[in-house]
């Protein structure tokens, strides 16, 4: 059986602009999790910066994060950001205890 997927986004809205990236953000969460293989999807907000999110998500495995990555909703998320997103970076990350 494959291995579970998880990974963890750190990504930055433009300096002010957190506020309207938020509101994209949590346009993205719920589609997301009804894509095929998503078992967890959460978004979560910097308490002491506005600008700075994080994405936590599980996936079945590494075939079905690259399918939801090739979803319109998450294109339509990157293309529709542009303006507003200053970076995205995704880690991969395992349970370590």
């Amino acid at each position: 059986m494959p291995n579970k997927t998880k990974v963890i986004a750190n990504i930055r809205a433009k300096v002010g602009k957190g506020a309207e990236l938020k509101l994209e953000l949590e346009k993205l969460v719920e589609p997301s999790r009804g894509d095929a293989g998503c078992e967890h999807y959460e978004l979560q907000a910097d308490i002491k910066d506005s600008d700075h999110f994080f994405m936590i998500e599980t996936w079945v495995n590494a075939d079905a994060l690259a399918a939801h990555v090739e979803t319109s909703h998450f294109q339509n998320f990157i293309k529709g950001t542009e303006a507003i997103m200053d970076s995205i970076e995704v880690s991969e990350v395992e349970t370590v205890r």
